[in-house]
């Protein structure tokens, strides 16, 4: 979720290549030699497992910056409408340039 620490969502992959619990693995990546050790610990199969994070993978600016699919959305705690970017970044929709239309390939 967008209120998790990124540390929760490296963690959660780890603990899913491995194969264990993320407790097991979230205290451990807080400093260098816990996240050395929590490497060292991952067998062959882990350290080639894959993830696919939108949040490195998708440049927001070349997408939907600028607009709300149907209608304006609110803040859930603030009830006020989110901003939109005013940034100049060229929009690509669908096509080659399009980096949210290939989803399905992603997952296939």
């Amino acid at each position: 979720t967008w209120g998790g620490k990124f540390v929760q969502s490296i963690a959660s992959m780890v603990a899913d290549a491995q194969g264990s619990p993320v407790g097991e693995i979230i205290g451990r990546l807080g400093n260098a030699s816990g996240a050395r050790q929590v490497k060292e610990g991952c067998s062959d199969a882990a350290l080639k497992t894959v993830y696919w994070c939108c949040a490195f993978s998708v440049n927001q600016h070349s997408t939907i910056c600028d607009s709300f699919s149907d209608k304006q959305e609110l803040d859930s705690v603030t009830k006020k409408p989110y901003p939109l970017c005013d940034c100049k970044a060229r929009k690509y929709g669908h096509g080659n340039l399009c980096e949210t239309n290939k989803f399905q390939d992603v997952m296939a």
